[in-house]
């Protein structure tokens, strides 16, 4: 028996194997609430980081774009707060070879490993 979040919603899965029928079963959400997760840098939660997650964040900081679903993912920095220096951060990892946003990272779901003010985000990984 396996117990872990296998589908990153935020809720621990059960995956069992049976010998017998040489079949495994998961029962999704069986178990308790894991962290919320979300990938750095991901501002529209489509599993990855690109230009349009930078454009996002303008968008919301400047245009009165709509609110970003996790402003956590969208905070590139890490620094608490969504700001303009989070697009420029995430600009210069992807083509300037800057560094990658901390942890969770853009390449991993995770939970934020530090303490801020922004909203956790529920349902936040693909």
């Amino acid at each position: 028996m396996v117990l872990a979040d296998l589908d990153e919603d935020g809720h621990a899965d059960c995956a069992t194997q049976d010998f017998g029928a040489s079949s495994v079963s998961v029962l999704r959400g069986a178990g308790p609430a894991t962290a919320a997760g979300f990938r750095r840098g991901d501002a529209d939660l489509d599993g990855r980081s690109t230009l349009t997650d930078a454009v996002l964040v303008l968008r919301r900081l400047f245009l009165g774009g709509e609110a970003l679903r996790c402003e956590d993912a969208a905070d590139s920095d890490d620094d608490g707060a969504l700001r303009l220096t989070d697009a420029l951060f995430l600009l210069l990892h992807l083509f300037a070879g800057g560094a990658a946003p901390p942890e969770p990272g853009p390449a991993r779901c995770g939970p934020d490993p530090t303490e801020d003010a922004l909203a956790r985000c529920a349902g936040a990984c693909r």
